[in-house]
């Protein structure tokens, strides 16, 4: 960030400034923070994260927390505006480890942690996280609920909780070629693996491949683990009877949302079967 502040225009990093706020996760990356706001003459706004139990990194106590806090308001140019709880860990814990309870403990961390902030380092009070952001009914001394993947719910996020949501986020890839499978080399190797079933006798080709994706159309599409991945003119099997057709398209579901949308120009926005608007994908970098 020192070098985007240095070489942007002013009114680029100022607008930054303005809308965004900068997690810090411990006292190191704090003073990082308040030494760019003294060189820069800057104001920047801050959140510090808080380990609630997933133990990703944090302050991990309201007294470490505190500590933090005092050393943002002796640092100039600093403005904190809150915490920031990630707790994705809450549905993968299992029952049998307390999961049933987790979310309460969590809750009852992140008031002690708020407590022990002055009231204008409240502004910001953030938790949640897709798999569980639709299970805060009561927000309590919450400001803030995130969610994102969950927004077009890839296959990762099949779960209960999210289970008023509809995917909204697929993959459509045109169908180059269909026919019989074979392998290369002598002809007996085709005869053996498919009669063993590792070879379908029936595949296609398609444009691309190798996505963090499943097939869902058409009718049986799979992966062949024999042939395996290609990004380049994927082989999928399909059933000896399918009525798939080259210039046909093949329909995937992501298994995760940013780190597959990446790969792409953009989203195209469906709407009553037809291509309302393109949506532009956030860099990466």
């Amino acid at each position: 960030m020192t070098s985007s502040l240095n070489h942007s225009p002013p009114e680029m990093v100022d607008d930054v400034l303005r809308r965004c706020v900068f997690l810090i996760d411990d006292m190191a990356r704090l003073e990082q923070y308040a030494a760019l706001a003294h060189s820069s003459g800057k104001t920047i706004r801050i959140a510090f994260e808080v380990d609630v139990g997933m133990h990703r990194g944090g302050f991990q106590t309201p007294q470490t927390l505190l500590a933090a806090v005092a050393r943002a308001g002796e640092a100039s140019g600093l403005r904190l505006e809150g915490v920031m709880a990630y707790e994705a860990h809450i549905p993968q814990l299992p029952r049998l480890f307390g999961g049933a309870y987790e979310q309460v403990r969590v809750e009852a961390r992140l008031n002690d942690v708020v407590a022990a902030l002055p009231p204008k380092a409240r502004n910001i009070v953030n938790t949640g996280g897709s798999k569980t952001a639709l299970t805060y009914g009561n927000a309590g001394t919450i400001t803030e609920v995130s969610m994102g993947s969950a927004f077009l719910k890839p296959t990762d996020f099949e779960i209960e909780t999210l289970c008023s949501l509809q995917p909204a986020a697929f993959i459509a890839t045109p169908i180059l070629k269909v026919g019989d499978m074979r392998l290369p080399g002598p002809a007996f190797l085709t005869y053996l693996t498919q009669a063993f079933g590792s070879l379908p006798k029936k595949g296609c080709f398609l444009y691309g491949g190798k996505w963090m994706a499943e097939p869902v159309h058409p009718r049986g599409l799979q992966e062949n683990r024999l042939w395996g991945h290609s990004s380049n003119q994927q082989m999928m099997a399909l059933p000896h009877d399918t009525d798939a057709r080259p210039d046909d398209f093949a329909i995937f579901r992501p298994t995760q949302s940013e780190a597959v949308l990446q790969h792409f120009d953009g989203l195209y926005v469906m709407s009553g079967g037809r291509i309302e608007e393109r949506w532009p994908v956030l860099p990466a970098g």
